[in-house]
């Protein structure tokens, strides 16, 4: 039930300002790109997923989703290959050029001049049938022309995370890979990365938290899951409405009082007691939160926080109904 409330999230469009056309330079990929062929990976002897294969595609645009600590980072570092599979191998076709925006970035030299940055890519870059300079380029995203011979130092965070970002852009990548990008991004720049996937031409693998991101940037989500990797069509949306879902019957309170004697501790049975409350009053609040989102949700950076208490209590909503099977299996005697 609680899922059908996403539906109103799907059809919302940020239009900040008028729809942006970003290009930028990029590198023909092959009809060979990645081959991802029986992996497995671990760390620490905890197995993160096993036995997945795939092969992306030239316009692939994926989103990896899983909680904090599945390997979502791990499988990007595999696919750049600074990391190695357990088991199973990952092959680059000859003309996949990688271009990989992590959550650390790279140090930047504060000292050096915003163009300089740039410019130790090059101080031309070929876009479609055009040369843009560095200088064009930094304008397109959003850096005036007297923020160019400024030193780095005087930029905001976030602004140094757009010129990382738009380095890296200028290697011309043809296969992208996105861990977190949206953390420490304003709207605009939001905007102009949006832009550019759209035109990107080539592969872009999306590491996410940010819902409402991935329902606009991917058309296929890989869900790291129970030790697993499950792909499935659409957006993240999509993905909600297709995941499997947990069934639980309400038992009725006389056969509750009538086992619980013999079978729950007084804990549980307390626990018991109170648990489908709990759980109401959890799913209301995920109404009206919802309902906050979708009343703002042209403003960006009031939504993102919101997106962010939004996933918190989905998975405590999850949790308590994965303890309320628990509670049910043991009143059955199971």
């Amino acid at each position: 039930r609680r899922i059908a409330q996403y539906e109103a999230l799907k059809e919302k469009h940020v239009t900040i300002k008028e729809e942006l056309q970003i290009n930028a330079p990029s590198s023909r990929l092959g009809k060979k790109t990645i081959i991802i062929d029986n992996i497995t990976k671990s760390i620490n002897n905890k197995t993160l997923f096993s036995n997945f294969s795939y092969e992306i595609e030239n316009d692939d645009r994926i989103g990896i989703v899983g909680s904090n600590g599945s390997g979502k980072t791990t499988f990007l570092n595999l696919l750049a290959l600074l990391q190695e599979p357990d088991k199973g191998n990952i092959v680059h076709g000859p003309t996949v050029k990688i271009g990989y925006f992590t959550q650390e970035g790279e140090e930047l030299d504060v000292n050096i001049r915003v163009i300089d940055y740039l410019n130790e890519v090059s101080k031309i870059h070929q876009v479609e049938d055009q040369i843009l300079s560095s200088s064009q380029m930094l304008e397109m995203f959003l850096f005036p022309k007297e923020m160019h011979y400024q030193a780095i130092r005087k930029l905001s965070g976030g602004e140094k995370r757009r010129l990382y970002l738009l380095k890296i852009l200028m290697t011309a990548p043809n296969i992208l890979l996105l861990d977190e990008p949206t953390n420490d991004l304003d709207i605009d720049t939001l905007n102009v990365l949006e832009s550019y996937l759209n035109s990107f031409n080539g592969a872009v693998i999306i590491v996410s938290h940010d819902r409402y991101f991935l329902d606009k940037t991917v058309n296929k989500i890989f869900a790291i899951e129970n030790q697993k990797i499950t792909k499935y069509n659409g957006g993240y949306t999509d993905y909600i409405n297709q995941k499997p879902k947990i069934e639980v019957t309400v038992p009725t309170k006389r056969v509750v009082e009538k086992i619980t004697i013999k079978k729950l501790t007084y804990q549980e049975k307390q626990e018991l007691a109170t648990i489908e409350d709990e759980i109401t009053n959890l799913e209301n609040q995920l109404t009206k939160l919802i309902t906050e989102i979708n009343e703002n949700y042209h403003n960006y950076q009031k939504v993102a926080p919101l997106l962010e208490q939004q996933k918190i209590l989905e998975d405590t909503i999850e949790k308590k109904y994965q303890r309320w099977e628990e509670l049910e299996e043991k009143n059955r005697g199971n």
